[in-house]
């Protein structure tokens, strides 16, 4: 081996190690981000449980579930070809105590995009100090009254997704979870369409002597 194919060949294997360093170095912040493992609330892993896997989670569970559409609310039969895509069942668990129901939306690849646990209001101090001790704090409002703007809440993530408290009014406290990127159009999905039910007015005979 001549002179100058040696040092052309040490000047080739530094620049190999330099290049290697820098991708290492610049992929690095990706690799910890991957390593940041995503909520999995009940079995349920946002943006990668595919429809049919939470389907298998609901029925092993012995859930009672309804689909509908999310933009008119419309009840999708069992066997129509859009189920599990921009969908969401409503489940009703009947093994777990404090939890009303469930909201499993899935986006246009048939994954879970959100899900929103109902919960008993009476739960909600407990549910904060239960996420306070799991994921990374973000922000909290816990001030607030009936149908106040904004509702009382409390923020964490872990990985690309926030995970939500909300008490939406003092009968309807609910959990989100959500990608961030998507987290705008789910903070206060359905909340409204409950309104009607949030001030139901009742009357006693008695009333009229007062």
């Amino acid at each position: 081996m001549s002179v100058l194919s040696y040092f052309r060949e040490v000047k080739m294997k530094k620049f190999v190690v330099v290049f290697l360093s820098l991708v290492l170095v610049g992929f690095s912040p990706l690799a910890k981000a991957d390593s940041e493992e995503s909520a999995k609330p009940f079995g349920f892993t946002i943006d990668k449980t595919s429809y049919e896997e939470a389907l298998r989670i609901v029925q092993a569970r012995k859930w009672r579930y309804d689909e509908y559409e999310k933009r008119q609310f419309k009840e999708i039969d069992s066997k129509s070809p859009q189920r599990g895509k921009n969908t969401f069942l409503k489940a009703l668990p009947g093994d777990l105590e404090g939890v009303k129901s469930f909201f499993i939306f899935f986006g246009n690849e048939s994954t879970v995009e959100a899900l929103m646990v109902v919960i008993d209001p009476k739960l909600f101090d407990g549910v904060l100090q239960v996420l306070d001790s799991k994921y990374t704090k973000v922000e909290r409002s816990l001030s607030g009254e009936k149908l106040a703007e904004p509702y009382p809440y409390a923020t964490w993530e872990q990985g690309g997704d926030y995970i939500e408290l909300q008490k939406i009014s003092s009968f309807r406290v609910r959990v989100l979870y959500v990608n961030k990127a998507v987290y705008a159009n789910y903070r206060d999905f359905l909340s409204t369409s409950y309104e009607r039910y949030h001030g139901k007015l009742e009357k006693k005979d008695w009333m009229n002597e007062l």
